[in-house]
């Protein structure tokens, strides 16, 4: 969970750019993997953004967890390390877009 300056930072790009965030999470592979991004989220709308924000419902997020079940077959198998890349690759762009707030 990111602490509240980190938080900020990420509603501040998710709300500037919320087309790129939607495309992300959206993506099939995603998708297929993770599904929803869920997590801790608040009530009401976060300080300082506006409660008519068109992305508010992802702003109200507290965390930002993507997870995937595997299995127990395949984790036993010679087909898990070609699926867990499958599975890095699809999580990559997610996680790289809520880093980005954080490296400037």
């Amino acid at each position: 969970m990111p602490g509240s300056a980190e938080l900020l930072a990420i509603r501040r790009h998710i709300s500037a750019d919320p087309a790129a965030y939607r495309a992300i999470v959206a993506a099939r592979p995603f998708k297929r993997y993770f599904g929803e991004v869920v997590g801790e989220r608040l009530k009401r709308p976060p300080k300082g953004f506006a409660s008519d924000d068109p992305v508010l419902e992802t702003l109200k997020q507290k965390q930002f967890l993507a997870s995937d079940n595997l299995d127990p077959k395949l984790v036993l198998s010679t087909k898990l390390l070609p699926e867990l890349r499958k599975r890095f690759q699809a999580l990559a762009p997610f996680i790289d877009y809520l880093n980005a707030p954080l490296l400037r």
